[in-house]
């Protein structure tokens, strides 16, 4: 192989490596965000804090959702909202946020639903919606495990309460 061959074959190899690492750093280099769901309950004390408390029962249950970005880019978090198991109803609109919540780099927000009675019949999906209009979704075993406590507090609230003799 003469001179001018080689390095045209040399400048082929260094030019698709240099656009496979561009294109490799580009996909690292945007916003992510991970989710995951709790049920808390908070009562207020004598002098008005709050306190939490074991989730016993479903009165004062509120969901709340972490959201962290572990991406690199700052993601604008809009609304979220859920899919219920019906396939007939539409989805539920947890909240809309007036003030967008922004999260840089790292940053964590925790967003809360207090009318956590309208979940109990259980949901299918759960998005977190950002300002490019891109959905998050929550993993189903989170979904699974947040429909069975809340279900197991309705069925704990339904029953009569035993009083000690």
């Amino acid at each position: 192989m003469e001179w001018p061959a080689a390095l045209g074959v040399y400048g082929a190899i260094v030019a698709t490596l240099t656009a496979g690492w561009t294109i490799w750093v580009g996909l690292q280099d945007r916003g992510c965000l991970k989710l995951a769901l709790q049920l808390r309950r908070y009562e207020s004390n004598a002098i008005g804090e709050r306190i939490e408390k074991p989730p016993d029962r479903l009165d004062g249950i509120e969901l709340h959702i972490s959201v962290v970005n572990t991406g690199r880019r700052s993601l604008t978090v809009v609304s979220w909202y859920c899919i219920p198991h019906s396939r007939s109803a539409e989805h539920i609109l947890l909240s809309q946020y007036p003030r967008q919540v922004l999260l840089s780099e790292t940053e964590q927000a925790s967003l809360v639903c207090r009318d956590v009675a309208a979940l109990a019949g259980g949901f299918r999906r759960m998005y977190v919606v950002d300002s490019s209009n891109r959905r998050w979704y929550v993993r189903r075993r989170h979904l699974r495990t947040i429909t069975k406590d809340i279900k197991a507090l309705r069925s704990a609230d339904s029953r009569p309460q035993q009083t000690a003799p």
